[in-house]
């Protein structure tokens, strides 16, 4: 009996050992841990005691991009990565009776799908835990036994890991005690997906450029890439994509665009791999997509994208990890000029003629200015009103950098009769600020950009002095009037007295 007990405690060993401590990689070390997390009753020596209950102790890591290691079957000191809160496990007994020495035969072999293939033991209630903030879980009062452990939930960006098996009891690390408790770190890698936007200076009918950065699956053994799909969610009623203008890179280098295709259907751009050969060459890395797009309309602006690729730990389930990016949003608003007469209250001008600039101070005129819409002259309408739209924020740009800039509106030509301002007089500043909506520190929809208001008076022109007329000119023609009377009179008291 001992030369057979043997035997079951190397094949115990070596099927439990042989599980692989990687990131998101298929497999877990369990180990007897003497004297560790989790203290394990005393391993028993000799025949195992069938009717004794045992433990089973999960700490779930994130390796966080470490390479992957063979598991050894010793105890994990100072195990590596950071404990992963939150990930849901499922337990269920094989049915497979270890009471008999011929099913030991090829344990060391048994993988989780072909531990299910044996059929579940019915008579075992499968059981479900979840990580604590530790990383950890338990399950108590397991018959002896071989148990396969998958997970079924975890978080949002970690790739679950492979279904793994372990037997209750297991052998210690020299292969001479039995362990009813034995402790597992199976790892993973909690990717995450990022999203950019460059939209600083940029008005309507500028191109701005998204930036999507999306991860690659650690792999390990004969792992691969299988499917990787980019996706960009826009706002199509106010930014127009340019397909040909988006570009991939990995590790620094360009992937060729015969490597993927791209579509744009309902807002959405997506970006789908045929050819995963850069992808397999750099596990745990980083696809960066630049998407350029054209502002045509203002409000605010959201984007977001995300990737969806296959998870490499169960190449025997249909399952695909997706992993969502961050939103980001710009905002874009509009002034509203009104040009009326300085000396008639509320009598609209008609005609007077701006251009618009953009100042990185708070000061208009003094020589730094940036002209935009280059091309444009404004000029205010019979109700002497002027609307400029598509003007980027002066308080926010690229997603969240806080900035100080202003506008500048330039009078160049006022309306027929008044009077064109010179030198500081024709400079009139204004800003658009916009306050983004915010559950916690998190931006959300429903942002605002408060549009604004300039009223600019004009004088007229002065005109040439008229001849007067009136008072003044009737006199002198009454004088004259008198004049002659009087010399009438004279000359007729003259021929009179001769």
């Amino acid at each position: 009996m001992k030369k057979n007990s043997m035997t079951i405690r190397s094949v115990t060993f070596a099927a439990v050992a042989g599980l692989s401590l990687a990131i998101a990689a298929p497999g877990a070390i369990a180990v007897a841990q003497d004297g560790a997390i989790g203290q394990p009753q005393d391993a028993q020596t000799a025949n195992i005691n069938f009717t004794q209950k045992g433990k089973l102790t999960i700490f779930k890591r994130d390796l966080g991009g470490g390479q992957a290691t063979e598991g050894t079957g010793v105890v994990v000191e100072n195990a590596p990565g950071t404990a992963l809160e939150g990930v849901k496990f499922k337990i269920q007994k094989v049915n497979v009776d270890l009471s008999k020495a011929e099913n030991w035969n090829k344990l060391s072999e048994l993988t989780a799908a072909g531990a299910l293939q044996k059929g579940i033991d019915q008579s075992f209630q499968e059981l479900e835990g979840t990580t604590d903030q530790d990383g950890k879980v338990e399950f108590t009062q397991l018959p002896v036994g071989i148990y396969v452990v998958t997970e079924t939930e975890a978080p949002q960006g970690v790739i679950k890991g492979a279904p793994f098996v372990v037997s209750v009891p297991f052998t210690d690390a020299n292969g001479t005690k039995w362990n009813y408790e034995p402790v597992v770190y199976p790892k993973n890698t909690k990717a995450e997906a990022s999203k950019e936007v460059s939209d600083a200076n940029k008005q309507q009918g500028d191109d701005i450029t998204y930036t999507v950065k999306t991860p690659t699956p650690a792999l390990v053994r004969n792992q691969s890439v299988k499917k990787y799909v980019i996706t960009d969610d826009y706002d199509e009623s106010k930014v127009t994509p340019k397909k040909d203008g988006i570009k991939l890179t990995i590790a620094g280098e360009e992937i060729p665009s015969d490597n993927y295709s791209v579509e744009d259907t309902d807002g959405q751009i997506t970006i789908t791999f045929t050819n995963f050969e850069m992808l397999n060459a750099h596990p745990s890395s980083q696809v960066v997509t630049t998407i350029p797009a054209t502002v045509k309309a203002q409000g605010e602006i959201k984007n977001s994208a995300g990737v969806t690729f296959n998870n490499p730990n169960n190449e025997n389930e249909i399952e695909d990890v997706t992993i969502p990016t961050n939103e980001v949003f710009s905002y874009y608003g509009e002034v509203n000029v009104v040009k009326e007469d300085a000396n008639e209250a509320g009598k609209p001008l008609q005609g007077a003629k701006f251009k618009v600039y953009r100042s990185d101070d708070t000061t208009c005129g003094n020589g730094d200015d940036v002209r935009i819409f280059e091309d444009k002259t404004f000029e205010t309408d019979p109700q002497g009103k002027l609307k400029i739209e598509g003007l980027h924020a002066t308080n926010i740009e690229d997603n969240n950098k806080i900035i100080n800039k202003t506008f500048c509106l330039e009078e160049v030509e006022a309306p027929a009769g008044y009077v064109t301002p010179k030198d500081e007089n024709a400079w009139h500043s204004f800003k658009i600020e916009a306050t983004p909506n915010k559950e916690g520190d998190k931006v959300v929809s429903g942002g605002t950009i408060e549009a604004a208001s300039v009223t600019i008076k004009n004088t007229k022109q002065s005109t040439p002095k008229l001849p007067m007329t009136g008072g003044m000119g009737v006199g002198i023609l009454a004088a004259i009037g008198a004049a002659i009377v009087a010399a009438g009179a004279w000359f007729a008291r003259r021929t009179a007295r001769n």
